[in-house]
């Protein structure tokens, strides 16, 4: 069987083989029109997808019979050897630490950066012992500059803390990034999975997150908030 990892619309470029199986991710609450006639391919056997969030906006789109019988569920995982939890580090041990792992490029991202960014600024004050930590997806985000300008826009002043990074992370610099912290926020509006809450959920972080996208299939309310 033939695995196809790209849009649908790219299916008919791998199909070379009888059987195929395609992986499709989406992160709004219905899937391009145009995807029917790909979904429907009769070389494509089985529909892979990563959560309960990519099968309803596949549903709201089409509710064919033929394409709901080809869709599983497969999970993205994160890893229990490379995200474990560990001690934080001494620098941040006095501090009650906000962790973010997205990308933003403006305040349009449907990562929902700067609520997170907005709430925290408006709740702390200078002189409490908190931290934002924010490490922006360099794939998806601003300058660094014009991250300074939104700050400034949105009445940050240089306290409380904020620390930011724009760079590419090993998994272990990524893992110790989960684990300085004490709460993983995912203010996000939509996601197909949202790998980081589970990568930082096997960490040991409680996370608060919103209510809709592929993370809802592993937060609840015992586990999260």
């Amino acid at each position: 069987t033939n695995l196809i990892i790209d849009l649908p619309h790219n299916w008919p470029l791998y199909t070379t083989k009888k059987k195929n199986a395609a992986y499709v991710i989406w992160e709004g609450t219905n899937v391009p029109k145009g995807w029917e006639e790909h979904l429907l391919n009769p070389n494509i056997q089985l529909i892979l997808i990563p959560s309960e969030h990519v099968r309803q906006a596949v549903k709201n789109t089409f509710n064919n019979p033929e394409i709901n019988k080809k869709m599983r569920i497969a999970p993205h995982g994160a890893d229990h050897t490379v995200f474990y939890p560990e001690q934080k580090k001494e620098e941040f041990e006095q501090e009650f630490v906000f962790a973010v792992n997205k990308g933003f490029r403006n305040p349009q991202d449907r990562g929902g950066v700067e609520y997170a960014l907005q709430a925290y600024i408006e709740e702390f004050t200078h002189g409490e012992n908190v931290r934002f930590l924010l490490k922006i997806n360099p794939a998806y985000c601003m300058t660094p500059e014009q991250f300074q300008q939104y700050l400034t826009s949105i009445g940050y002043k240089g306290t409380p803390q904020i620390s930011v990074s724009f760079e590419n992370f090993t998994t272990a610099q990524l893992r110790e990034f989960y684990n300085n912290s004490d709460v993983f926020l995912s203010p996000t509006r939509a996601e197909a999975f949202n790998l980081p809450v589970l990568e930082s959920m096997n960490c040991a972080k409680p996370v608060i997150t919103t209510n809709f996208g592929g993370q809802i299939d592993y937060v609840t309310n015992e586990n999260g908030w």
